[in-house]
């Protein structure tokens, strides 16, 4: 079944051509031109992914993506927008965006790093188990669910596909480069801080956890027993 996406982009010729090249490479699109917008569609109708502007009127992108994580939608977020600091990046991306894209970016390049993320949002059907586990963490393989002491975590099916790209490897070192092209899916053009801040918001989800994400200086991040 073709996923389903929403473009939330204010500037029309740009969200009429973005939605002709999603269609075109075989994706279900629809627009909203606004943030209100965005979340009315939301109420009536389930999108696997949001690529979304944040400066738009009524309800910024960045305002958006807060509200929709807060109400647990799991779904892929795309912040594609013209701030280009640092700052802003890190910014977007603490407030639930799996993604922080700088425009101008060419549609077909955005295409491609989306295929790429919703293919691992896909269920592994080639591994053998149902579950996989390192110390009092419990995932959940076909679910997409985490427990931790046996209470369940609410986490994104990226920071999903983080944590058990981290267990699968435990007890390795592994820098951000790595990372990113695992669970990104790509030779990611941006700042590196799209993992520093992914992290992070694992440490918070996984406090009660007997294991930790350990710095390694100058390479990326271990997870290690306590």
């Amino acid at each position: 079944m073709a996923k389903k996406i929403l473009v939330v982009e204010d500037e029309p010729s740009l969200a009429k051509i973005l939605k002709f090249d999603l269609e075109t490479a075989g994706f279900v699109v629809k627009n909203a031109n606004n943030g209100t917008e965005a979340y009315r569609m939301v109420q009536k109708e389930k999108f696997d992914c949001f690529i979304i502007d944040w400066m738009i009127p009524n309800m910024s992108g960045l305002d958006l993506i807060k509200k929709l994580r807060a109400e647990k939608n799991k779904s892929l977020f795309v912040m594609l927008t013209a701030k280009t600091s640092e700052f802003d990046a890190i910014e977007g991306l603490s407030s639930g965006a799996d993604l922080y894209l700088k425009k101008p970016i060419s549609n077909r390049e955005l295409i491609a790093q989306i295929k790429a993320l919703l293919g691992h949002f896909q269920p592994d059907k080639n591994h053998e188990e149902d579950t996989l586990d390192f110390s009092n963490i419990l995932l959940d393989l076909k679910q997409f669910k985490v427990f931790v002491n046996q209470k369940p975590i609410e986490l994104t099916k990226m920071e999903f596909d983080l944590l058990k790209f981290f267990i699968v490897n435990k007890e390795q070192a592994l820098s951000r480069d790595t990372i990113l092209n695992a669970i990104w899916g790509f030779e990611y053009d941006g700042t590196t801080r799209i993992v520093d801040v992914h992290v992070y918001n694992l440490k918070r989800k996984l406090i009660a956890a007997e294991c930790f994400f350990k710095p390694v200086r100058g390479v990326g991040y271990s997870l290690l027993l306590k």
